[in-house]
């Protein structure tokens, strides 16, 4: 479950304002992570004024919820629910530009990680690159995914 969980608060630090990044809002697909989330699915929905509502799951049968976050993208903590329930994970992210967000990880009030995210030009790829400082995140070090627009 930490490890699922921390996978979907790097996935989350990809998500886009429609406002300001109306190229990802739109469902993508995993390319590229460790082989249990590969062909993880995420949906990045208008959410307010000038947030974002992401969700995300993994293909079933069975469907397995990954998580869920609403998130206005001005730093705040907001936090990260699983199957309606509370998971004691946050994520503060910031939108740095029309196609970059930044997020500091928590769990249970304490930080451990970054993600940064990056829509393509185009609007067809969505880049994320992870570090996880603390092992109650999972395995610290570094990480890369890649996300293709279906």
């Amino acid at each position: 479950m930490k490890r699922t969980a921390a996978a979907l608060v790097c996935l989350l630090t990809a998500s886009v304002s429609a406002s300001a990044w109306d190229k990802a809002v739109g469902t993508w697909t995993l390319r590229t992570s460790g082989k249990e989330q590969r062909g993880r699915v995420m949906k990045i929905e208008s959410w307010g004024p000038s947030g974002s509502r992401i969700s995300s799951w993994l293909p079933g049968p069975p469907k397995v919820d990954v998580g869920v976050l609403e998130t206005k993208l001005d730093g705040a903590d907001v936090p990260v629910v699983i199957q309606g329930k509370p998971t004691g994970m946050t994520m503060a992210i910031r939108r740095i530009d029309s196609r970059r967000v930044v997020s500091v990880l928590k769990l249970h009030g304490k930080p451990y990680g970054t993600s940064k995210g990056e829509v393509s030009p185009d609007g067809k790829v969505l880049r994320v690159e992870n570090e996880i400082t603390d092992t109650i995140g999972g395995q610290p070090g570094k990480s890369s995914e890649v996300w293709d627009r279906q």
